[in-house]
């Protein structure tokens, strides 16, 4: 079930990617392991969907070292959801 917060709606590639960010912002203590898990949320038909409060925490992390979070957004796709 999902609680209720604004979100947005991505797709499978850019929820991949983003899990990958997440985790890595996870280990650099960015995040809590709370915010990993439960802010990348999927409902019954497979549409992903990321909470904006993470989401402005993503953003704040590719401003700070946007080589280094695109490098583990693009890692976490797998080839066939458009990593080149």
């Amino acid at each position: 079930m999902f609680k209720y917060e604004p979100r947005i709606r991505v797709d499978a590639a850019t929820a991949a990617g983003l899990k990958s960010v997440l985790i890595m912002m996870r280990k650099s203590g960015t995040i809590n392991p709370v915010d990993e898990v439960s802010q990348i949320q999927t409902d019954n038909k497979g549409n992903s969907y990321l909470s904006l409060s993470i989401a402005e925490k993503i953003d704040a992390a590719f401003v700070a070292e946007p080589e280094k979070m695109l490098e583990v957004f693009n890692a976490g796709k797998a080839p066939s959801q458009g990593r080149g």
